[in-house]
């Protein structure tokens, strides 16, 4: 996540006393990882704590395909330890934003 935020001027994905950076609603981001033809789909918000240092919070984690992103929501799919895809749900369509 650090990495994508450094290098995309549009990704954010802290909290700040709760409050996402652009709206009232807190940020969330979808962490998923393919298991055994599953998607594993872990929704964590991450909140500024103090210099360098962040908490996360798990929302929820469910194993499902049919797992459904909010409008303007990122996803970042996990393919192994070096790489993974960042996705954006945009008008009822997921599509790659960056790759790593």
């Amino acid at each position: 996540m650090l990495f994508y935020s450094s290098y995309l001027k549009n990704f954010t994905f802290l909290n700040y006393n709760g409050i996402g950076a652009d709206s009232d609603r807190a940020i969330r981001i979808v962490c998923q990882k393919e298991f055994d033809d599953e998607l594993l789909n872990v929704v964590i918000e991450c909140h500024y704590s103090s210099l360098n240092s962040y908490e996360i919070t798990v929302k929820t984690a469910m194993r499902t395909n049919d797992f459904k992103l909010s409008d303007g929501q990122y996803a970042i799919e996990v393919l192994n330890e070096d790489n993974s895809y960042l996705k954006k749900m945009t008008k009822g369509r997921l599509s790659d934003i960056c790759a790593i």
